[in-house]
């Protein structure tokens, strides 16, 4: 006696009362008529119009039938059915073993629905779950999800009847999350048309994976970032952080007006202070390029700083503490630097 599985298979139950897993064409794909054949059973075609279709006789439709219903571990053409939308989603019969890890380990919603009313033939466990674990499967889209806006059932309307994909990114939605109940979150989804031999749109596969954590944890570097930055303006010294070519990637109010038009997007350090001529404020000497604490941090010293005289190709000349340090990230990678621009006087008192 055959009893489904509840991925799709059939346990074979044998008369000590025990089962195996009779796996469906394990290791051998279907010929280009027994696919032809299964896609025609699936559409609902009689034997009789599948002969005519493929140009043989009845008699050998059902024969040919009957075949699959012994080879595939089967009892009817309902069955049958099933694993032609397999075909027409993977290509080929699945393993019961892959089906295992799709449709139960996969960290991802899964859901099939056919016809025109969106009636719901499969969902994985993910979806399942993430919805409290509402019967689902034989429902329309409608009678599953009565809460819905009409909004919401036209995106598949649409879909259905365009055969066009509709991919959501990032979106709003309230869900089953943790097994604790519904909450706020955001997920990243498609709603994809499945269509028959004849091309036609016949049934929609959905899939979407939880992306909340990666949103809260991006919008939380994003208001980080802005509060760095309010910080970063308060600070009375020039602040400039550059990355590991020395190209600027933030500058401060104090250095915004201490250098005006030369700190922008895409401008080096060397660049901004390539008009200065810099010196050592005790010998006088000039520093050569390698020599300047940005270069030193960018080279990897951990901190670096200089009390120098500064000549502008232009006005006249000031003094300043130029102190830099090389900024890592967590795992200890040199990411880039930071160099504050002084008045000595200030950083002596």
């Amino acid at each position: 006696m055959a009893r489904r599985s509840p991925l799709g298979g059939y346990l074979v139950s044998n008369a000590a009362g025990g089962g195996e897993l009779r796996r469906r064409s394990v290791g051998r794909r279907l010929t280009d008529r027994q696919a032809a054949l299964l896609s025609f059973v699936a559409a609902g075609l009689e034997n009789k119009e599948i002969a005519k279709r493929l140009g043989i006789a009845e008699q050998t439709v059902k024969e040919q039938i009957s075949n699959l219903l012994e080879r595939l571990a089967v009892r009817n053409r309902a069955a049958l059915a099933e694993i032609a939308t397999e075909l027409r989603i993977f290509g080929t019969t699945i393993d019961e073993s892959w089906l295992a890890h799709l449709f139960t380990q996969a960290p991802f919603g899964i859901a099939l629905m056919r016809g025109p009313e969106h009636r719901i033939e499969v969902t994985n466990e993910y979806y399942r779950r993430s919805l409290g674990g509402r019967e689902l499967v034989g429902k329309t889209l409608r009678e599953a999800f009565p809460e819905w806006t009409q909004e919401s059932y036209a995106l598949f309307d649409r879909v259905y009847q365009t055969g066009e994909q509709l991919d959501a990114h990032e979106y709003g939605a309230r869900w089953d999350r943790s097994g604790r109940g519904p909450e706020d979150g955001y997920a990243d989804g498609v709603i994809q048309a499945l269509r028959d031999e004849a091309g036609e749109v016949n049934g929609l596969l959905v899939m979407y994976t939880d992306v909340t954590d990666a949103v809260r944890a991006r919008r939380r570097a994003e208001e980080l970032a802005v509060e760095h930055r309010g910080i970063l303006d308060l600070v009375p010294s020039a602040v400039l952080v550059t990355d590991l070519a020395g190209t600027i990637v933030r500058a401060n109010a104090a250095a915004r007006s201490l250098f005006g038009d030369l700190v922008r997007e895409g401008t080096t350090y060397a660049e901004t202070i390539a008009n200065w001529r810099l010196r050592d404020r005790a010998t006088g000497r000039t520093l050569a390029p390698a020599e300047r604490p940005l270069a030193r941090a960018l080279a990897g010293s951990d901190a670096a700083s200089a009390d120098l005289t500064v000549e502008p190709r232009e006005g006249q000349p000031f003094d300043v503490r130029i102190s830099a340090m090389c900024l890592r990230d967590d795992a200890g990678a040199q990411r880039g630097a930071a160099v504050i621009l002084s008045p000595v006087d200030d950083a002596a008192a």
